[in-house]
């Protein structure tokens, strides 16, 4: 891994929490939201990016778009017309499908043409 030893996971989250109190704004933090979906299904690496860049990978993406429709929905920043259930509990593959999740953690890339072959 090219992640520094001295690394600190938590130092971007604290700034922007600093920065949205500060400001009196509401702020999701994903952190928390990936670190627990990460242990609760055992998620190999590369957890929620590539193993060729630091880009976020779909379950990353799907899991986010989740925890911000129930933050801005909870918050009545924009009240959604039904509630938008948790998906933290499914596993990756469920939210994935077979063919993503070999392709992601497996192979290490994502190409969703190679799904429908």
């Amino acid at each position: 891994s090219g992640v520094p030893k001295d690394f600190d996971v938590d130092a971007p989250s604290r700034q922007l929490g600093e920065i949205a109190k500060r400001l009196e704004i509401p702020l999701l933090d994903m952190l928390p939201v990936l670190q627990t979906y990460k242990r609760r299904h055992k998620l190999p690496p590369p957890y929620f990016s590539f193993s060729c860049d630091g880009h976020w990978n779909p379950l990353a993406h799907t899991l986010a778009a989740n925890a911000l429709a129930r933050f801005l929905d909870g918050a009545g920043i924009l009240p959604l017309p039904q509630s938008i259930p948790s998906i933290e509990a499914k596993e990756p593959v469920e939210l994935l499908g077979e063919a993503a999740y070999q392709q992601i953690y497996r192979d290490g890339f994502y190409h969703p043409a190679a799904q429908s072959r």
